[in-house]
């Protein structure tokens, strides 16, 4: 089986039922068979983000210090259980947010109905839980008379605070730092939070959003395997399993190979997600690929590094001490004072003396299983940290709203591919982007009445604003070289920012998503 590279990474790839009916066709009649859906057909039968009631309390001192937080959610399952049962555990698991609280109820279900089956969904069920707990520190800031970055800077995790699981962050957060840095940008843009007159019809306002994301599966070991060896002509091969689904791993995973290998990226090849050759080193989901699998291939190419230099010692009859890995355009060699091996040769001489030049690596994330009464343990290896800030404006006749920047202060620690960052940052936000002002399933009976774009809106290329993403300098995480992963948390805290925006706007508290005209319109009515 050989993955093909096709993109469209946004979590419904878990639940496709077409691949077990393609497979038993082909096996019945032994011919290729192809099943595709046209778009309305996909529309009703794939999987959706849950659709949540979400009841917030959340309790603090006078100087602002949350003292309590308690999270009653009721998620709809649709027609089957699915994947509802893991979406609803990391509901709870980042049910306080980014916060430092010593008292937590945190409880979700989900209900069976005889509406379409929901399923993972990129964020899977976080986006949900922080809206609304960003809606709520918000609001909680306003009544104690702190602006949305103080509020925030009193409770954020730093090193050394309890997870709502009982674990003890060991490694910095960047939250706080990446709250300065978002107040320094407002007022340099701005003078604070307070709306800004535009137009006589529209004012303008910022709104701001803090978030964290686990890396990889919840509570399970899920290690990432990676093969690396030395070819016949002096090039290296990196295989993982893993597929490439459109964010670029194949080219994150090459670098970190060749930067442990000490060689131009040029001499790594690259094979992915093929049966034939790759070990199984887990799904392309749950944002773990870089966290995870990248470890796994940074411990394999390091191995593969010191097997190098120990055989070339042997080989030339001199210290490991005295060589070291050397490369440019033409080629890679192991070389020291007086002597050169090339890569090439060292294969045909380990070759004959059939010295294996291949390595295998697991990394298993220290995780724990969480336990059944109270969810504790450690659920992740890594974690994925941010704030997010959007600066908007709202026309109070049309109940329009018109984003203006979107800036991204991520915590990934080492960045390995700056462009690459910035395309998932890109392509997240303008997710959010749908997912906070247009996107909006409408159900009438159970069946989907607006199962194509025509009606079911979504954002395009003229909806794009100005999106910046600012890496925060953290790298003291698990993964390679302290990286860890951005494909989900890219999306997480948009729709947060934006509805907080839109409320400093209008002066209006709002509740729902998608922030329709209607949906803005009816606030303001009621204002």
């Amino acid at each position: 089986v050989v993955a093909p590279y096709i993109g469209g990474s946004f979590g419904g790839k878990s639940d496709l039922a077409l691949n077990c009916m393609a497979a038993l066709l082909c096996l019945k009649t032994g011919y290729p068979v192809s099943m595709i859906q046209d778009r309305e057909e996909s529309v009703q039968v794939s999987t959706k983000r849950h659709p949540c009631i979400i009841r917030y309390t959340h309790a603090a001192d006078a100087e602002g210090n949350l003292t309590a937080i308690k999270l009653d959610l009721v998620a709809d399952a649709g027609a089957y259980i699915d994947y509802t049962p893991p979406t609803m555990q990391r509901m709870i698991v980042h049910g306080a947010g980014p916060y430092r609280v010593p008292n937590v109820w945190l409880e979700a279900r989900g209900v069976l109905t005889n509406n379409p089956i929901s399923g993972a969904m990129r964020g899977f069920g976080v986006p949900q839980v922080v809206f609304a707990c960003e809606r709520q520190m918000d609001r909680l800031g306003k009544k104690l008379g702190l602006d949305p970055v103080n509020i925030r800077l009193k409770n954020v995790l730093r090193k050394g605070d309890l997870l709502v699981t009982g674990e003890t962050l060991q490694h910095e957060t960047g939250l706080q730092e990446g709250l300065l840095k978002a107040r320094e940008m407002i007022k340099i843009q701005d003078s604070n939070f307070e709306p800004q007159d535009d137009a006589p019809q529209k004012k303008a306002a910022w709104g701001v959003a803090c978030y964290h994301y686990g890396n990889g599966r919840t509570g399970m070991p899920n290690p990432g395997v990676a093969t690396v060896s030395l070819q016949e002509n002096g090039g290296l091969q990196m295989a993982v399993g893993s597929p490439d689904i459109g964010q670029g791993s194949d080219t994150i995973l090459k670098q970190i190979a060749a930067e442990a290998l000490g060689v131009e990226i040029q001499h790594v090849t690259f094979i992915s997600a093929d049966t034939r050759c790759t070990l199984d080193s887990g799904t392309t989901s749950g944002t773990r690929l870089t966290a995870l699998v990248g470890k796994a291939v940074q411990t394999a190419a390091e191995n593969l590094h010191k097997k190098l230099l120990e055989t070339a010692a042997g080989l030339l009859s001199v210290p490991v001490a005295n060589l070291k890995i050397d490369s440019d355009e033409q080629g890679a060699w192991v070389t020291g004072p007086g002597v050169t091996l090339g890569f090439n040769e060292i294969y045909q001489r380990a070759f004959s003396k059939k010295i294996e030049m291949e390595v295998t690596a697991w990394y298993y994330p220290s995780t724990t299983t969480l336990s059944d009464e109270n969810v504790q343990g450690k659920p992740y290896g890594a974690y994925t940290y941010g704030v997010q800030l959007a600066k908007l404006g709202v026309n109070e006749y049309t109940g329009g709203v018109d984003l203006e920047k979107l800036i991204s202060l991520v915590n990934v620690g080492q960045v390995v591919n700056p462009v690459l960052l910035e395309g998932q940052v890109e392509g997240g936000t303008m997710m959010g982007i749908g997912y906070a002002l247009l996107e909006e399933i409408k159900l009438k009976g159970g069946r989907i009445l607006n199962p194509n774009f025509s009606s079911y809106l979504i954002p395009t290329s003229c909806d794009a604003v100005r999106i910046e993403c600012h890496p925060l300098s953290l790298s003291d995480q698990e993964g390679p070289y302290g990286a860890v992963g951005i494909g989900e948390p890219s999306l997480i805290p948009v729709p947060a920012a934006i509805a907080n925006a839109v409320s400093h706007v209008t002066g209006v508290e709002y509740y729902n998503l998608p922030l329709s005209l209607e949906e803005v319109l009816t606030g303001l009515k009621e204002k």
